[in-house]
């Protein structure tokens, strides 16, 4: 991911020179990880590693273009390995909300595929919130 993926970060342009030269280090550094996975308006969906996704490639994105009702999203994020742990132990307590509340604010970057990525920011503004189900599951 470039500076340009980072998500919701409106910094001046020596700011954002900054923050991209720390994100390289951090990734020269095999600091950052990278999970992927979907959200919804009822929280975080899945949350999984980088290299599990690749290994054994699910069809997320086909998945969250069947759930746009509920402004299902599938997400790339990078995080630190304790902000990792953090998410994994929110969604270990199944606070799948909670979850995406926190993953939104801890992210380092945030992804979305090119083809979609309008729409599906457009959503991730608005999740989670359980009234976006019009179905109310």
């Amino acid at each position: 991911m470039s500076s340009k993926s980072i998500y919701g970060k409106k910094m001046s342009p020596k700011k954002a020179k900054e923050y991209e030269k720390l994100l390289t280090e951090f990734r020269k550094h095999d600091m950052l990880k990278i999970y992927c996975g979907i959200a919804d308006a009822h929280g975080i969906e899945s949350f999984i590693p980088e290299e599990d996704y690749k290994a054994k490639p699910f069809p997320f994105q086909m998945r969250a273009d069947a759930n746009r009702q509920r402004h299902a999203v599938f997400y790339v994020v990078e995080l630190t390995e304790d902000r990792v742990e953090t998410i994994k132990e929110l969604l270990g307590k199944n606070d799948y909300k909670k979850a995406l509340t926190v993953l939104k604010k801890l992210a380092i970057t945030i992804g979305f595929p090119t083809n979609r990525k309008s729409s599906y920011e457009n959503s991730w503004d608005l999740i989670p919130n359980d009234r976006l189900d019009p179905y109310g599951s």
